[in-house]
């Protein structure tokens, strides 16, 4: 069974090593991420999320710079080991990759406040290669808000949600054919995003302590609202960690205790399923 996994955040451990002068390799390394056991696992799609942190405590973090030095980091992977694995822009990429024997990666960005609003800067992360993008992490932005963070538990965000801007970001990806991941974003922002004519999505909707259903729906996020489902493409993930396991892992290979499940159009057909770390390594 060959697996897709829609996020990890080896990028930015790689570079946080190099920063540290103590350069990891993507061939080999201590995380829950490289290429021997992407190989091992029979993986045949890893999206690598170029993740920034806006609150970065880093003197001069900029959050653009974080992203496009994670985006460096991508394709130098791409061009040091095109042999095992070759980066992904269209569909046909993947299937060409899985008849070559190449493992396919696919560049994603985590944090969609690293564009500082700029459609433009949207439309050049496009050409660079990304090809999903969250819309938020765990702060405001100028294009949504995420669930709430106290400080503790996430609770459940429902005033504040899409902004004019988020909504401008969804139309031009759309254009682009860039799948919106809503991963962390509110409530109130996917139920607007739901009212939309949008893009493909995919998502983590399980990041809240609700009860996680048997089968996860293969038609993207649940609604948040009882009774209501959603009824359009897109994929739906689990993320699983220690203490709290879907409710038949089966053969699913496992990566520091924790593994992640997608289903939806994104297997492009076949018996396909996700897996990969659900931690921040």
């Amino acid at each position: 069974m060959k697996v897709w996994d829609l996020h990890c955040d080896t990028l930015s451990e790689l570079r946080r090593a190099e920063k540290n002068g103590t350069p990891a390799s993507f061939a080999h390394n201590d995380l829950h991420i490289d290429l021997e056991k992407l190989q091992a696992g029979d993986y045949m799609l890893q999206c690598l999320a170029a993740f920034v942190n806006l609150a970065d405590p880093t003197p001069g973090a900029d959050p653009l710079v974080t992203a496009l030095e994670e985006i460096d980091v991508f394709k130098r992977i791409m061009a040091k080991y095109p042999d095992r694995i070759a980066p992904v822009y269209t569909a046909a990429d993947i299937r060409k990759n899985a008849e070559a024997g190449k493992i396919s990666g696919l560049l994603t960005v985590e944090e969609g406040g690293c564009c500082k609003g700029s459609l433009g800067v949207l439309r050049r992360t496009y050409e660079l290669g990304v090809r999903m993008m969250t819309l938020t992490w765990n702060h405001d932005n100028e294009l949504a808000a995420p669930q709430a963070n106290p400080g503790g538990p996430l609770a459940a965000q429902t005033q504040r949600g899409l902004t004019e801007t988020g909504f401008a970001f969804l139309a031009e990806m759309e254009r682009l054919h860039m799948i919106v991941d809503v991963s962390h974003l509110s409530d109130r922002g996917l139920l607007g995003h739901r009212g939309t004519r949008h893009p493909p999505l995919c998502g983590q909707p399980l990041q809240l302590p609700r009860p996680v259903p048997p089968h996860p729906k293969p038609d993207g996020c649940d609604d948040p609202r009882p009774g209501r489902k959603r009824r359009h493409r897109g994929a739906e993930l689990l993320c699983c960690f220690p203490g709290h396991r879907p409710h038949s892992p089966g053969s699913l290979p496992q990566h520091g205790g924790a593994h992640r499940r997608a289903r939806g159009p994104l297997q492009a057909g076949g018996r396909h399923r996700g897996a990969g770390p659900g931690q921040r390594l």
